[in-house]
C-alpha cells in the first residue's frame, strides 16, 4: 500500500507486489510488546521510548486490515525466544477485522523446530 511508504521502486512496475499468502513461523508480530532486548533495539536503531514509530512500522500487527491476504501462524507453546502470546495477539487482531487467519499453537514445539505438512497444505490451497 503506497501510504505505508514500504513500496519499493524497481524496473518491474507491471508486476504486482501484493502478498497472496503469509506463513508466520513463530514470528514476533508486535515489537512494542515483545521488545526482546538487545535484539529489537539493535535492529531498529534505538529503544521503544526513543523510536516508537520505528517499532510501530516494523510490527506486522499494525498492518492488519480487512481483505488482506490469508495468514497461517504456527507457533510452539514451548518457544522461549518469541512467546506464543505474539501469535495470540495477532490472531485476536485478525479476528477483530474479520481477516482470514489460521492459528496453530503446537504444544511440543520450541522456536527452532521443524514445520510440518500444515504449511504446504496452506500454500497449495492458496497459490495453485
Amino acid at each position: 500500500m503506497p501510504a505505508d511508504g514500504l513500496e519499493g521502486q524497481d524496473d518491474y512496475p507491471q508486476y504486482s507486489s501484493s502478498v497472496q499468502a503469509v506463513v508466520n513461523l513463530s514470528g514476533a508480530t508486535d515489537l512494542a510488546s515483545w521488545n526482546k532486548e538487545p535484539f529489537v533495539s539493535a535492529y531498529l536503531g534505538g529503544s521503544l521510548q526513543a523510536k516508537p514509530e520505528q517499532y510501530k512500522r516494523a510490527s506486522p500487527i499494525n498492518y492488519v486490515k480487512p481483505g488482506m491476504a490469508p495468514v497461517l501462524t504456527i507457533h510452539g507453546e514451548k518457544d522461549l525466544v518469541v512467546s506464543p502470546d505474539q501469535a495470540r495477539l495477532f490472531d485476536a487482531r485478525m479476528r477483530e477485522v474479520g481477516g482470514s487467519h489460521t492459528l496453530i499453537i503446537q504444544s511440543n514445539l520450541t522456536h527452532t523446530d521443524e514445520i510440518g505438512q500444515d504449511v504446504w497444505d496452506f500454500l497449495n490451497r492458496l497459490l495453485k
